[in-house]
């Protein structure tokens, strides 16, 4: 599959082997908003992308400006950049004006994601295991848009982020395309622990 396809993938669903035991966070508190998408400068994220070609590729994207509360978001390759505030109920999305995701983190809880999408949360509490590790106390947000009939799904785990993201579009001639993606290693600062695939050029300019 080509690389612009994969970065839309990315864009859109925003867009190393763990140990056998559970990643925790010890808390005072209920989990919040806030900590499933962590944000600081250098921050990349690495998603093994199954592209239903029957070829594997690597997604990446990266906190490319860091200016707190206000982080922008980016993929590799791609053109389009996200704007994230991090704010007291949760992480505002700039570019959408509306919330990405928002307090109270209860399963049924809805809100209006901006650009005619309804985005809702459909599992907490959940237990998920990817080639990054096993993680828990994570949740799962599923996001709806009426208009291009598209339904994104990202499982979100606290200090690590999107670990499953999962894009499905209709299509009227093929009934629909789904690409999932999973988190390839843990959270990195910095791109020397990434490990790239043959023939991988870096951000695209």
């Amino acid at each position: 599959m080509n690389r612009p396809l994969v970065t839309t993938f990315v864009v859109l669903a925003l867009a190393g082997c763990g140990g056998a035991q559970p990643r925790t966070t010890t808390r005072t508190g209920p989990l919040r908003a806030r900590e499933l998408y962590p944000m600081g400068e250098g921050y990349i994220w690495t998603h093994d992308v199954d592209t239903q070609t029957g070829i594997s590729t690597l997604g990446i994207t990266r906190v490319t400006e860091a200016t707190p509360p206000r982080f922008v978001i980016q993929a590799d390759g791609a053109r389009e950049r996200h704007v994230y505030e991090l704010r007291e109920e949760g992480i505002w999305d700039v570019d959408a004006n509306a919330w990405h995701v928002r307090d109270p983190l209860v399963v049924g809880e809805t809100w209006d994601a901006g650009n005619g999408r309804t985005a809702r949360i459909t599992q907490t509490s959940q237990e998920v295991t990817v080639p990054a590790g096993t993680f828990s106390e994570c949740v799962e947000v599923v996001v709806e848009n009426t208009q291009t009939q598209g339904r994104s799904r990202t499982v979100y785990c606290p200090e690590q982020g999107p670990v499953i993201v999962e894009y499905h579009q209709e299509l009227m001639t093929t009934g629909g395309i789904t690409i999932h993606g999973e988190l390839r290693a843990p959270l990195q600062r910095g791109m020397e622990d990434v490990e790239e695939p043959e023939g991988y050029e870096g951000p695209g300019e």
